[in-house]
C-alpha cells in the first residue's frame, strides 16, 4: 500500500514519517526514487549496511546515545519524529469518540462522514 499511497500525495511531500513497520527496502527505494526523505525507527537489532544512509545515521545516532529506550525517545525529539504521536493520538481520540468504523457506505459519503466527525471533534477541543 506504500506505493499508491506516495503516488496519490502528488509532488509536494518531501518527508514522510512512519513506524518501524516501514523500515523495508522497497519502501525506502521508493522514496529515493520519489525524492522523499523517509524517518523511520530502524529497530533495536539493526545494523548498519551502508545502503540507506539516514537509517545508518539514526542507527550510529541511537547508539551513540547510548542505544537503549531513553536514546531512541531522543532520537524522536532530535529528528522530529515524536511529532508523529501527536496524530496518533488525535486518531486514537477520534475513535474513541465515534467508533473505529464508518457507517457510510459510499466512498463520497464516507468523505462527508469524516469530514464532519473532525469538524466535530475540532468543535470539542476549541470549546474545552
Amino acid at each position: 500500500m506504500v506505493e499508491p499511497l506516495l503516488c496519490s500525495t502528488g509532488k509536494s511531500v518531501r518527508l514522510v514519517k512512519a513506524d518501524g513497520g516501514y523500515d523495508r527496502r522497497k519502501v525506502r527505494d521508493l522514496a529515493k526514487k520519489r525524492n522523499i526523505d523517509l524517518l523511520v525507527p530502524p529497530p533495536k537489532n539493526a545494523c548498519i549496511r551502508g545502503i540507506y544512509s539516514e537509517r545508518d545515521t539514526a542507527i550510529s545516532v541511537i547508539r551513540g546515545l547510548g542505544g537503549d529506550k531513553s536514546a531512541r525517545s531522543l532520537w524522536g525529539k532530535l529528528t522530529g519524529y515524536n511529532y508523529r504521536v501527536l496524530v496518533e493520538t488525535a486518531f486514537s481520540r477520534l475513535k474513541r469518540l465515534f467508533g473505529p468504523f464508518l457507517f457510510s457506505r459510499t466512498f463520497d459519503r464516507q468523505l462527508v462522514e469524516s469530514r464532519l466527525k473532525c469538524l466535530m471533534l475540532n468543535e470539542m477541543i476549541r470549546v474545552s
